[in-house]
This record gives C-alpha cells, structure tokens and sequence, in this order.
C-alpha cells in the first residue's frame, strides 16, 4: 500500500496488481526465454522438442508428410503431436529454430508467469519445478499447458497434445473450447485429410508413453474419481488414464492442484527428487532403462502426492441438473455435494 496526493489517500495495492503481475510475467518470460536459446547453444543437449514442430510446419508448407519425414532414435518417426500444432507452429518457421523455439518458451512461460498470480504469489514456486526446468531446455509445450487449464478462454489450446487437452477439458469443460477445438480439426482435415490415422499410428510406436495407472501401483490413482466433482480430481483421473511420456515436463500440470504454498512446496521438491533421478540415464540412449527409473519416480513422486491433496478434501463441485439426477440414489458418500469450489491455484 502506498501513499498518493496532496490529502496522503492510502492506494490499495490490488489497484497495481495487474501491473505488478505483467511486469513479472515479462521478467519471467524473458529469462526463461533466453535460457531456453542457451541451452539449445550447448553441445551434447538433446534437440529441442519445438525443433519437430518446426520441422513439421515447414513440411506441411511444402506439402510433405511431417509423420514420415521428421525421424529420430533409431529411425523412428519423431512427431508424436496432431497435425494442428504443425500448423499452429507456421508463424515461426520464418525464424531460426533456435531462436523461434526461444521465443515460444519465453511467451509460454511468460503468460504462466501471469495465470498462476492471479490470487497469491507463491505459486510462482512452479519455475523451481524439474518440470518447468525440463520444459525451458527442451521447448515443451506444458507451461503453455498449464497457463491454458487456469484461464477459461484458453481451454481450446489443449488441442496442441490431446492426451493433456483431454485432462484440461475434464478440469474445465467447454462448449466454446468443443467448438473451437472441432473447427481446428476439421480445418486441419482439408490440409491432410488422413492425419488422424497416421498420427495414431505413429503415436502407438513411441518407447516412451505410459499410461500412469497402467504402472505398477498406479491403478490407485484411479481413487481420483472419488472426489469427481472437483475439477482437479478430474483432471487427475483423466491424466491417470491417457498415454504420456515419464519424463518431468509432462507432469507440469499437476501444479495446478496444490491449493496451499507448503503444498506447492512439497510437491516441487518431490518433482525435483524425481527429476534428479531420472537425470542420470538417457531416454535417447536407452529408452527402456530409461523407463524402469522414470515411470516408477514419475508415478510415487509426482501423481500419488497429487492424489493424497486430491482425496484430502470433500467431494464437493456443481453439476449439471441431470447428472444430480441421474445420481440421487447413490450413497452421499458418493454422490458429494453441489457447492462451488474455486477453480485453479491458491
């Protein structure tokens, strides 16, 4: 709170909030940004994750199949991603790679600089997350991700990764986001009509996704869904179930759940136990050694913490008219009350 004027009229500080935000936002983003371009700087770095998309835009420019030419370990297809993110991807592909792939981690990150102090300022503990760390070095999507689940009007940027899209759309469903998501598609369809089935294809022989509660032990996850009303419990359910890769970036969206800074805290420094651990083997190099350290870590570190916040409150949310009715006659245990619940951090 500061002092303004001739009378000395006390100025809230929320007045200077939004501004207070943005300039920590741009702060954030920037060095995330410029730290994203030096680690593609340093050899013996694995390729940046928005090399491919890069390389899948400039394809589709050229009317090329970006699921058959863009190869990686082994000679495997290396874009495991929807035909829309190429497309998405266009506008930087009149940019160096290393330098359109810094620019898109710094504006990422930058606007979850912002989503996450909507309400309070710890969550900023997310940039001290293995997760985000990974997600700078590699250029991934995920804060872009998580910045999209916390505000509503950017629902419909899941369809960037659809395993996580799925997840945001169960934290948040929207008829707008359905629309828009569908338009993308179909639009996406007069590109390459037959997209869909060579990105499953492609998607089915990667050596990296799992579905968490595939894992040993992660079928308890599956406990989420005792708690459906909320909206991080779905999120979580749904990321239980869907096919993804073990590695710290992709588990970024579980930040959202924390509700308290000692949550966050310990949920970050859980992350970054884990993070520390898959560090010392290569999942270029070994993929299946890779696995047997980062599923297991991934899952007892990251999802089931996520889990005991998820079942340590009630089961309480609204929901539509005919769900309340269709479950008037389970046990209220289950059932859980319509009440509201804040949605997103803090």
């Amino acid at each position: 709170m500061r002092i303004r004027g001739r009378g000395f009229k006390l100025v809230s500080e929320a007045n200077d909030r939004p501004r207070v935000r943005a300039v920590i936002a741009i702060a954030i983003g920037t060095a995330c940004g410029l730290a994203s371009w030096a680690a593609s700087r340093v050899p013996g770095v694995t390729e940046q994750d928005f090399k491919a998309w890069w390389l899948a835009a400039r394809l589709v420019l050229q009317h090329q199949n970006p699921y058959t030419n863009i190869v990686g370990i082994g000679g495997q297809p290396a874009f495991f991603h929807p035909l829309p993110t190429a497309i998405a991807t266009i506008p930087f592909t009149f940019l160096p790679e290393a330098v359109a792939g810094s620019i898109f981690t710094g504006l990422a990150c930058g606007l979850l600089a912002f989503a996450v102090t909507e309400t309070a300022w710890w969550p900023l503990l997310i940039f001290l997350s293995s997760g985000l760390a990974w997600s700078v070095v590699v250029a991934q999507l995920s804060p872009l991700l998580v910045a999209a689940t916390l505000l509503p009007s950017l629902t419909w940027v899941g369809f960037l990764k659809p395993n996580i899209g799925i997840a945001m759309f169960a934290h948040r469903p929207s008829i707008k986001a359905a629309v828009i998501i569908l338009l993308i598609t179909v639009a996406s369809l007069a590109v390459r009509p037959t997209w869909p089935a060579e990105w499953i294809a492609t998607t089915r022989r990667s050596p990296f996704h799992f579905a968490p509660w595939r894992a040993t032990g992660g079928v308890v996850l599956l406990l989420a869904f005792l708690r459906w009303r909320r909206p991080e419990a779905r999120l979580l359910a749904v990321l239980a179930l869907v096919p993804q890769s073990p590695i710290p970036y992709e588990a970024l969206i579980l930040f959202v759940i924390p509700r308290s800074r000692g949550e966050m805290i310990g949920l970050v420094l859980l992350g970054d136990i884990a993070g520390l651990l898959i560090s010392n083997v290569s999942f270029q190099g070994d993929p299946q050694a890779f696995a047997r350290i980062a599923v297991p870590a991934m899952l007892w570190l990251m999802y089931v913490p996520a889990l005991v916040m998820v079942l340590a409150r009630p089961n309480v949310g609204p929901a539509p008219a005919w769900v309340e009715q269709c479950i008037s006659g389970l046990p209220q245990c289950l059932r859980g009350a319509n009440e509201s619940v804040p949605i997103g951090i803090a």
